[in-house]
């Protein structure tokens, strides 16, 4: 084997040896199949799944229940960092996953997925062809309530001595040009405009938002974003 990080296991469950499988993109540009991440009994170990498989290439190569143990030599612990793990993968034409496979996947685990996945709330994130199914930890900036995103609208804008960290959050996020920025200067309310075109891109989440504004040393907007996200979370 190759000298990746592997996850742990989940707990309960009884795995083959790790197989290693090589997928190409197909016609489509799509690796065909989507993935879950999951949590074990100890509420800080993460684990990753096969959660369907949809067509060629990964058909005949990947089942549903499939554990993850690594993507191109990846592996992710939380469902942050699956989700950038993602996203690394976009421009990708092949990928190479080693998976091991629940020895009853036949029978009473891949029930158990299924009937799990039909009773769970879940939001689904595409990217080219790889698909993460996620739960509720995951939330959106459609789903921020209106008067913390008015603050967060004006925290970004107005708040001295840093009335452009909108501008700095668009060049991080969406890489604005000059052009870009003058245009949104037009606006009466740029940080909005801004914060309705995060909401275009695929799969942005509140956690990826608190991510860059970290970046940006903002704990002050930090604070009430994640207190109302953690509130989400329980």
């Amino acid at each position: 084997m190759s000298p990746e990080i592997l996850l742990k296991y989940p707990h309960g469950i009884k795995w083959s040896s790790p197989v290693v499988i090589l997928l190409d993109r197909d016609g489509n540009r799509s690796f065909g199949f989507r993935f879950k991440i999951c949590q074990s009994r100890n509420p800080d170990d993460w684990y990753t799944l096969v959660s369907e498989v949809s067509s060629a290439p990964a058909k005949d190569k990947l089942n549903a229940g499939d554990y993850i143990r690594s993507l191109n030599g990846k592996s992710p612990e939380t469902p942050q960092e699956a989700e950038q793990l993602m996203y690394s993968l976009e421009n990708l034409d092949s990928l190479r996953v080693i998976v091991q496979r629940p020895q009853d996947i036949l029978s009473k685990y891949k029930r158990c997925i299924l009937k799990k996945q039909g009773r769970d709330r879940t939001k689904t994130v595409s990217c080219r062809g790889v698909s993460m199914q996620k739960s509720d930890l995951n939330v959106y900036i459609d789903d921020i309530p209106p008067s913390l995103y008015d603050r967060l609208c004006t925290d970004l804008q107005i708040q001295m001595p840093r009335e452009n960290d909108w501008k700095l959050l668009g060049e991080l996020i969406l890489r604005l040009t000059t052009r870009d920025v003058e245009r949104y200067k037009t606006k009466t309310n740029p940080a909005d405009c801004l914060l309705r075109d995060l909401r275009n891109e695929k799969g942005f989440t509140v956690p990826r938002l608190i991510n860059f504004l970290r970046k940006m040393e903002r704990e002050d907007i930090i604070s009430p974003l994640q207190e109302w996200l953690d509130s989400e979370q329980k």
